[in-house]
């Protein structure tokens, strides 16, 4: 505050026309408190500043008494680094800063301020602590912190982060297993869904999932269809690598359970919309004629989301890439880190499966159901996605595309399906994003008023 004070009477002075000078010093050397706390010639780093010699002191006041600024500033600025450089603990990276080579020489009991810490290294101590350690300490606690609290403080926090980092990892595993079907889950190639309409013979709806290929997702959303509803099971022990060949061994089994004479309505969801836009075309050229509901997906918009999903120039980075966005579901992702250079360096997606079973806690529930297949089913699907380009005849039939507010990417208004189309596809915002869309009462209720609706088709 004083030397606020005496800087705006320099400032005042000056315009008045009288002579007036601040100067601003740094650290002293060779006299003074910072000298007497310097040992063994060892430079003190303090607020980022060396200590500056008399004599060099005395050449830079000359030069600061022939200028004309009121406030002027000298000071030895250390070089830059990180003062927990090294340190693997919050009590060796304090130790550095204090100057301690050996902490074992000092009292564990001892407060910092006892151990020689003044203001300038408090405040380093606390700015150390919270930005490379997030401890966070007040300026008034860090004079009465020592080592000993220091290290409790320090393992409490291990302890915790340890704690949430299981409960992570086994919700982010409980989160997954939905979208895993076991060995005893139905794998029939189709199947009827539960659904208020499900008596309803004359309305039938065929329901295409994402990549996932299970109908989880999509349960808010089925159960209040008011329509016999089919749902399409991609395979899971043999999956497909092709869109076309998902459609072609999808298509006699569809057909098996529709008639040309009923009102049809095919929805997709996601990765789902290109299996429907593929059967829909083959279904056309037998005679059949229905309505498609893309619910936020399409050809060009799956593509390009898989590309900001999982980026990859090479066969080993999309693997990669997939089974860290999977891993990151289930362990932080600063623990994954470290194996990328081993997963990248695996021979195939198998042996890429294997490391990353590995990783996962054997505390976690249901880990047996970590299955290495889902990876090799979700992969297959991924490269599908790449690979897909719709490439038949204009569908005759019309088409509704019900988009997110929240894409996952940005594209054309109708995410560029009317080039799949004769006619012009309808589009409507759903507010959600890419999953939570599919919980949206608006469009449950827009959905079955297209369903009901067979002037359309």
């Amino acid at each position: 505050m004083a030397n606020s004070i005496m800087e705006r009477i320099c400032e005042r002075r000056k315009r008045d026309g009288f002579s007036a000078l601040a100067i601003q010093w740094g650290a002293i050397g060779d006299v003074g408190l910072v000298a007497k706390m310097q040992k063994e010639n060892k430079e003190l780093v303090i607020g980022g500043t060396l200590q500056q010699k008399i004599s060099n002191c005395l050449e830079v006041l000359d030069r600061f008494l022939k200028q004309d600024n009121p406030i002027v500033a000298s000071m030895l600025v250390a070089e830059k680094r990180n003062r927990g450089h090294g340190a693997t603990s919050a009590v060796e990276a304090v130790a550095n800063v204090l100057g301690i080579k050996d902490i074992k020489t000092v009292s564990q009991h001892a407060t910092l301020a006892e151990l020689g810490m003044d203001s300038m290294m408090g405040t380093e101590v606390i700015q150390l602590l919270e930005k490379e350690f997030e401890i966070y300490i007040t300026a008034r606690d860090v004079r009465s912190l020592s080592f000993a609290k220091l290290t409790d403080i320090e393992s409490e926090k291990k302890n915790v982060e340890e704690e949430a980092s299981l409960n992570k990892t086994q919700q982010g595993t409980d989160l997954l297993i939905q979208f895993i079907p076991d060995s005893q889950a139905d794998s029939r190639p189709i199947v009827r869904l539960s659904c208020e309409g499900q008596d309803n013979e004359g309305q039938t709806v065929v329901v295409f999932p994402g990549i996932e290929g299970v109908f989880t997702h999509l349960d808010a959303l089925v159960k209040n269809l008011r329509a016999r509803v089919l749902g399409v099971q991609y395979s899971y022990q043999e999956p497909e690598i092709s869109v076309e060949e998902i459609a072609k061994t999808s298509l006699p089994h569809i057909e098996e359970n529709i008639s040309k004479d009923e009102s049809l309505t095919l929805i997709g969801y996601s990765f789902g919309v290109s299996v429907c836009l593929e059967v829909l075309s083959l279904l056309e050229n037998r005679g059949y004629s229905a309505k498609v509901i893309s619910i936020d997906g399409s050809p060009t918009y799956l593509r390009s989301s898989m590309l900001n999903f999982v980026p990859g120039d090479t066969e080993a980075e999309l693997q990669t890439n997939l089974v860290y966005k999977i891993m990151a579901m289930l362990i932080p992702v600063d623990l994954l880190a470290p194996y990328r250079e081993k997963f990248l360096k695996c021979s195939d997606l198998n042996e890429r499966c294997d490391l990353a079973l590995t990783l996962i806690p054997s505390e976690v529930v249901n880990r047996q159901k970590l299955d290495k297949q889902a990876v090799v089913a979700l992969y297959n699907r991924s490269k599908a996605t790449l690979n897909y380009e719709f490439c038949h005849g204009k569908i005759r039939s019309k088409a509704y595309l019900f988009k997110a507010k929240y894409p996952i990417v940005n594209e054309d208004e109708d995410y560029h399906l009317s080039m799949a189309f004769k006619h012009s596809v309808q589009v409507a915002t759903v507010d959600g994003d890419h999953v939570s869309i599919l919980k949206q009462s608006e469009l449950i209720k827009d959905i079955n008023k297209l369903i009901a609706c067979t002037d359309d088709i």
